[in-house]
């Protein structure tokens, strides 16, 4: 699974899954949406994402082909691996991510209020010219 043929890991170290949009079925798992980077070649993927006990769990099931690599065979091709793959995954965040993303949101959250008052300070600034060359 590692060699050239399927994940080439010599050549491609990471799998990225970046997000675009996520959304809740009511109580249910999240679906998100994105884009998953997988041997150089990016799909637009859902993957399915649920919380348990702090664990943050999903399936993503993805066709082999879509990425370029070619289902294992094995025996002189008499036994092979179907194309569609199951991705499973557990993702336990660490105190140390977690404190990362609320410092990224944080620096987010404050540069959209600086933009919002610089915004109105400009806006107030035209009123007040306007108002004055009356």
């Amino acid at each position: 699974m590692l060699g050239p043929e399927v994940l080439d890991a010599e050549r491609y170290r990471e799998i990225i899954f970046r997000s675009t949009t996520a959304e809740q079925a009511g109580s249910g798992p999240w679906s998100a949406h994105g884009t998953l980077t997988l041997r150089g070649v990016s799909r637009l993927a859902t993957v399915n994402v649920s919380e348990k006990s702090g664990h943050y769990v999903g399936i993503l099931l993805i066709k082999q082909s879509d990425f370029g690599m070619k289902p294992v065979k094995a025996a002189g091709g008499t036994v092979k691996t179907k194309d569609e793959v199951r991705i499973q995954f557990d993702i336990q965040l660490t105190r140390q991510a977690i404190q990362r993303e609320v410092i990224y949101m944080m620096r987010s959250f404050i540069f959209v209020v600086v933009a919002i008052l610089a915004r109105e300070a400009a806006a107030q600034v035209r009123v007040r010219n306007s108002v004055q060359s009356r």
